[in-house]
């Protein structure tokens, strides 16, 4: 036995691992930890030490013992070997002898029994305190991942819960082990969970465990500029040095978690292939990509866009809306498939940093370390893990993306749009671009005219004001920035331009119908549920008369979707407006596609030069600077890829998470780094919870029930039958690609420019393992032009739609105009054109 040696204290045991959980539990912390054994006293200073020290003793106690024993056994057997007058005979000695061996092996078989069984006690706490441990990290991490909580207050939350609701249990259960009510080890194993509150006090203690769960680094601060500034000092007027600091995320830390993350390589692999179907889908069908990665040889090469946008963290009218405005700098790869892409975990937070300090000190000093870091990454790369293997991984610069305003800051290139050369692509003059209906090539912009450019130092002659800092890294150059923004140039631009035009023209100039009407119009369409956040409100008669309608991107992409279908039968087919805002749509929806057929790329060119022609011609107004952007769009698609799947929508609505902080956190000063820090807490939520990647398809075992099929599907029994399948069970709902299929939605397949459209009626799951949908099919009629829409029927007889898993599908809205069924869709695709029999068979 071991017992205690601070005074006053008489606990004792026999095992040193109890020893010192005992220590660390109710004595800690000690300066000197001194054995009390006798003739020993030696003195520690580190815990760890004494309980090996301790160790040695017990081990020396046993050997002494065990040899004690051993000597006695001898002398006892010689006494009884010398005195045969005491015994019979030497049999019975014999059996004596074998019985005492026999009973001393069963209390040796049964003091290893025990032992085992502590030992197994002891290593089933350590794993619950371990699961405990987890528990209390997850917690920790989703009130800190949420940006409308400060950090400070989930600290204080956990300190209040240490302090009045643990400690006081734990009082108890020492009061019940006093009077025996629990034993020593049953205290012990309470006392192990509720620790796990106990380890955690702090935000510096809970990031130092976060870094041994190797899921936080942290974060790179380094200096913009070291001003020498007036301050006061010791109450007295001084200068001093100010160091402007900017701060980045660790991004090579980042990278490789995020590459390591369940499923993310090998979706990674399988986007990092190009497309052989004729469809141009991200970045990697596109020729500058191609063109960038043709020197890496058999080597694995990661794209990444970097979006850089400057935000508002407080409201715009406040006296520290300058000073408070934040560069946001996020990137993401964008070769992922969209439905990825749509999670804003996919889009990494880079850094932070002031925008007065980035306008004051310039791109150079404001983002060499971010050029740094890329360029090492490109040039090195980095180490991960996948398949058990260990694989180097490189990442190249795609794209750098941003607005209009944003992307000629950041590459220094002229902002105002009235500039004389200010498109990025080409070099046309400003009377040029306003009058200019298709692309010309021999303007486009190059790597030799940049330098020419460069060297003449005249942004009045060249649009350039300077040498960009990112052309540092070894695969970008400002030439090959081949990036347009859907957002800004299509919903914000020409959609906005068009619609403002056209109402007014047919509210004001013909009067098919007043903007009372409209708006009545509009609140009552029924957009489905597909559409329902992003219904826009009602336009004003002063915005719409000065052709400055107001509305989100989200609000005039639904407007401009369905505004046929609203108005379309008020309005003469031989409008030619209303023919000018069909190849409006038809803009629209083809730049809309995530993947675009090679052959809507001259019908794109063709649509843009009517489009634009009409504009000018129609509404005696020049064409404006993002007018001049659409003309490079087709070209922009075979350089870039698809330019949906790269704009800046979803990158704008990650401002939102740290704009709910700003509002929160009372640090004004340096408002970066407490952005950066909850940042970095929010990806190590995103690790620790493995938040990148949702199942493709995700069936949840409580939406399967067995039952009978409906009547109406009672005739597929046969053919389930048939096709050899045994046993099936009813599907309320499932999830793909994040949309939801219940009963009733409407979905359509797609292959190229083919759509399939069906209602669900019932979902089969088969043999545990394959989804089978009963649908109804929708036959296309015929292609209304007038209202840009296909008018449907819905067939009697239910068809099976098999490998959903395998096939393009996405949920849509059918509407109801007078009676019958549109769909709102252009006329470039082909409805009702059945792909083979294993995707759909009749019944």
């Amino acid at each position: 036995m071991i017992g205690c040696f601070v005074s006053g204290c008489s606990w004792k045991t026999t095992c040193p691992a109890l020893l010192s959980l005992h220590l660390r539990r109710l004595h800690e912390p000690i300066d000197v930890y001194t054995c009390s054994e006798l003739n020993c006293g030696r003195r520690f200073s580190v815990r760890c030490s004494f309980i090996a020290h301790i160790r040695k003793h017990l081990k020396v106690d046993e050997n002494e013992i065990r040899s004690r024993k051993n000597r006695e056994n001898n002398e006892n057997e010689l006494l009884a070997i010398n005195s045969r007058e005491e015994m019979e005979s030497m049999n019975d000695f014999t059996v004596v002898n074998n019985a005492n061996m026999i009973e001393a092996e069963n209390a040796k078989k049964q003091e290893e029994t025990k032992n085992r069984s502590e030992s197994e006690s002891l290593i089933n706490i350590e794993t619950l305190s371990l699961e405990f441990a987890n528990l209390n990290v997850g917690l920790n991490l989703k009130w800190l991942e949420k940006s409308s909580i400060s950090r400070k207050l989930v600290f204080e939350f956990q300190e209040d819960v240490r302090v009045n609701i643990l400690k006081p249990i734990q009082d108890v259960v020492g009061i019940m082990s006093d009077s025996g009510l629990i034993s020593a080890f049953g205290k012990h194993a309470l006392n192990s969970m509720f620790s796990m509150f106990s380890n955690v006090q702090s935000e510096y203690q809970f990031v130092r465990q976060l870094k041994l769960m190797q899921l936080y680094e942290d974060p790179v601060y380094f200096t913009i500029c070291n001003e020498l500034r007036p301050g006061v000092i010791s109450h007295k007027l001084d200068m001093i040095i100010d160091d402007i600091k900017g701060v980045l995320m660790p991004i090579r830390f980042q990278l490789k978690k995020y590459l390591e993350s369940a499923g993310m390589m090998d979706t990674i692999i399988d986007s990092l292939k190009p497309s052989t179907d004729g469809m141009i889908r991200s970045l990697i069908d596109g020729k500058i990509w191609h063109r960038k990665v043709e020197n890496f040889n058999e080597k694995i090469v990661i794209p990444i866009n970097i979006f850089i946008d400057d935000f508002t963290t407080s409201d715009t009218v406040s006296p520290h809306a300058s000073s408070t405005k934040i560069c946001g700098v996020y990137y993401y790869i964008p070769c992922l498939p969209p439905h990825i892409l749509a999670k804003l975990q996919n889009i990494l937070v880079a850094g932070f940093f002031l925008s007065q300090d980035r306008k004051h000190f310039g791109n150079s000093q404001t983002f060499y370390k971010l050029v740094e870091v890329f360029t090492e990454l490109e040039t090195n790369g980095i180490n991960i893990v996948h398949d058990g293997k260990q694989v180097n991984v490189y990442f190249m610069i795609g794209f750098v993306t941003g607005d209009n305003l944003g992307l000629s800051e950041i590459l220094n290139l002229a902002e105002s749009p009235s500039a004389n050369f200010y498109c990025r692509a080409c070099k046309r003059t400003k009377s040029d671009r306003e009058q200019d209906c298709r692309e010309f090539i021999e303007s486009m912009r190059s790597e030799d005219g940049y330098d020419e450019d460069i060297s003449l130092n005249d942004v009045s002659r060249t649009g350039i004001k300077g040498n960009c800092i990112l052309n540092d890294i070894p695969s970008f150059h400002v030439s090959l920035n081949f990036y347009f923004d859907v957002m800004h140039d299509v919903s914000e631009g020409i959609c906005l331009y068009g619609l403002s035009h056209c109402l007014r023209y047919f509210v004001y100039k013909k009067k098919y119908f007043t903007l009372d009407d409209l708006n009545c119009r509009k609140n009552l369409f029924i957009y489905g549920h597909l559409n329902s956040a992003n219904i826009p409100n009602d336009i004003k008669d002063t915005n719409l008369a000065k052709q400055k309608v107001k509305m989100t991107a989200n609000e005039i992409n639904t407007l401009t979707r369905f505004l046929p279908l609203m108005i379309g039968n008020l309005v003469p087919s031989d409008d030619p407006v209303w023919q000018y805002l069909c190849s409006l749509l038809k803009i629209f929806d083809i730049i809309m596609l995530h993947d675009i057929p090679v052959e809507l790329i001259d019908e794109l060119k063709r649509l843009v030069e009517f489009h634009h022609l009409n504009y000018v011609n129609l509404f005696q107004d020049t064409l404006k600077p993002k007018h001049h952007n659409i003309v490079h769009y087709a070209t922009a698609m075979t350089m870039s890829g698809s330019l949906r799947r790269q704009w800046g929508m979803r990158c704008e609505a990650k401002h939102k998470e740290a704009k709910q902080y700003c509002r929160v956190n009372c640090n004004k000063r340096n408002i970066c780094s407490s952005l950066i820090s909850k940042f970095c807490f929010k990806y190590a939520f995103d690790v620790f919870n493995n938040q990148f990647i949702l199942p493709f398809i995700d069936i949840k075992n409580e939406n399967i029930r067995s039952g009978a099929l409906p009547d109406v599907c009672e005739p597929l029994a046969n053919t389930i039958t048939c096709n050899g399948t045994k046993t099936f069970k009813l599907l309320s709902k499932f999830t793909k690609q994040n949309s939801l299929y219940e009963k009733g939605t409407i979905f359509c397949l797609r292959q190229k420019l083919i759509r399939n459209v069906y209602e669900i009626k019932a979902i089969l799951l088969i043999n545990d393992t394959d989804i089978m949908l009963l649908c109804y099919l929708f036959n296309s009629k015929f292609f209304d032009d007038h209202l840009q829409s296909f008018l449907l029927e819905k067939e009697d007889k239910l068809r099976i739609v098999t490998n959903i898993e395998r096939i393009d599908s996405i949920p849509i809205n059918i509407h109801y105009l007078n009676g019958n069924m549109y769909l709102r869709m252009c006329n470039f695709v082909s409805i009702n054109c059945l792909i083979g029999d294993t995707v759909s068979k009749e019944c």
